[in-house]
């Protein structure tokens, strides 16, 4: 596809932020933006590309971010409009319209958490891959739990029993962010949420557990050390399958120790 013009899509993000107290006529900028940098030569093939975002533009990432950039000062000077424009775009279910509706969410959440929240457990049975699931984590709800990281990380952890896959992930893709941020040194809280899907069937799950650890793993070698063995004591195969891909994250020792008791031939995984 031709290079985009991320001059022009600058300034066409300044204007839309100008547009953000209109509801209807954003919406109608934004897709203006996105169909001039769309990639139209984008074809999924006869096979399901797994990385590809769902329902969309396939709008350039750099387009993406210099659109959250534009948003970032208005939204928060005014959460009310921010939320309601999030309301419009989000129920449309196009992939860039439901990513910068949970940037909107997510800037607008300081001023007004209660709302922010329950917009977001409005929005998660529409969750339906990977992509928009950590989407609304990093944009939407990551912002919340660095406001109060008691209150909603246990909000969070409760979310891990959902029977919704897509909603257990989002709760992984949470601690993401937190886990990479060496100012959130509570760890503890971190592998508190986490223990709750270290067993979780959906391998989007697990996967996103696995990005989790590996970013704990050179921060707190010790504690994530801790937490894979006695996991491990439950001899759980999908338990493994997280430790195993974990495993180049941690010291010398601690991948000695815990590869001698995966291949423990007296310890058999269900």
């Amino acid at each position: 596809m031709p290079a985009v013009d991320l001059p022009r899509v600058r300034r066409q993000a300044i204007d839309l932020a100008g547009c953000l107290s209109q509801p209807l006529v954003f919406r109608s900028a934004l897709r203006q933006i996105l169909e001039e940098t769309s990639n139209r030569a984008y074809r999924a093939g006869p096979r399901i590309i797994a990385d590809a975002p769902p329902r969309g533009y396939h709008t350039p990432k750099p387009v993406l971010r210099e659109l959250a950039s534009a948003l970032l000062e208005p939204a928060s000077y005014s959460p009310h409009a921010a939320l309601e424009t999030a309301g419009l775009l989000w129920p449309a279910r196009i992939f860039e319209e439901q990513f910068v509706a949970a940037q909107l969410l997510g800037l607008a959440a300081p001023g007004l958490p209660e709302e922010a929240l329950k917009c977001i457990e409005a929005w998660l049975p529409d969750l339906d891959s990977d992509h928009l699931a950590d989407g609304l984590a990093g944009g939407g709800f990551c912002p919340l739990v660095r406001l109060n990281p008691v209150r909603y990380l246990g909000v969070a952890r409760g979310w891990t029993a959902s029977p919704h896959k897509w909603t257990r992930r989002l709760a992984v893709a949470t601690l993401l962010p937190l886990a990479r941020d060496r100012n959130f040194e509570n760890v503890p809280a971190i592998l508190d949420v986490l223990k709750e899907v270290m067993a979780d069937p959906v391998p989007a799950v697990r996967k996103a557990a696995v990005q989790v650890l590996l970013a704990l793993g050179p921060r707190s070698p010790a504690e994530v050390s801790r937490f894979l063995r006695e996991k491990l004591r439950y001899r759980n195969r999908h338990t493994a399958w997280i430790i195993e891909r974990v495993l180049p994250a941690l010291d010398e020792e601690a991948r000695a120790s815990l590869t001698a008791l995966l291949r423990d031939p007296e310890a058999r995984l269900p």
